[in-house]
């Protein structure tokens, strides 16, 4: 007679975005988002960025870290290193990932 309380308010299945972008309000949950290493709870979008989007007391000149959210681990302690593997470690310690 009535439906279910989520047909009648379709506001209540939304998902709430746990990260936004603070100069668009872009949701940025699923994707890379770059978080100020000054600023307390402040995050943008990859796009506002790197156009230097600046929203008082956030300064573009501010220290920050790329966040990703990626779903599986990059590493694992028990995982060993092959002797191969030698020459890409050394390419990681002078920021050559690809070369």
């Amino acid at each position: 007679m009535y439906g279910s309380l989520f047909q009648r308010r379709p506001f209540l299945r939304a998902r709430r975005a746990l990260y936004h972008c603070n100069y668009c309000q872009k949701d940025i949950s699923n994707t890379v988002r770059i978080k100020c290493a000054v600023c307390p709870d402040f995050d943008l979008c990859v796009e506002c960025f790197s156009v230097g989007a600046e929203v008082t007391p956030h300064k573009s000149s501010h220290a920050y870290r790329v966040v990703d959210c990626i779903s599986f681990p990059l590493y694992h302690p028990d995982w060993g290193v092959r002797p191969s593997a030698a020459p890409c470690s050394a390419r990681l310690r002078h920021h050559y990932l690809f070369a």
